[in-house]
């Protein structure tokens, strides 16, 4: 099972991320609202796979 963090500032958007991955078999590790979140979960969990919303990482 491929390890997942996502990033987006919208709790919105993070809940269908969220539910999108968990039913394709991914597991979470984590999720952020901003970029400096999404930096420090990736330091603690080294997931396999990231993604990233624009806004998070300007933010």
């Amino acid at each position: 099972m491929k390890t997942v963090l996502f990033a987006d500032d919208s709790s919105f958007m993070r809940m269908l991320i969220r539910r999108m991955l968990e039913k394709d078999g991914f597991m979470i590790v984590g999720e952020a609202e901003n970029g400096v979140v999404c930096i420090e979960k990736y330091i603690k969990h080294q997931p396999e796979i990231v993604t990233l919303d624009v806004l998070s990482v300007i933010k």
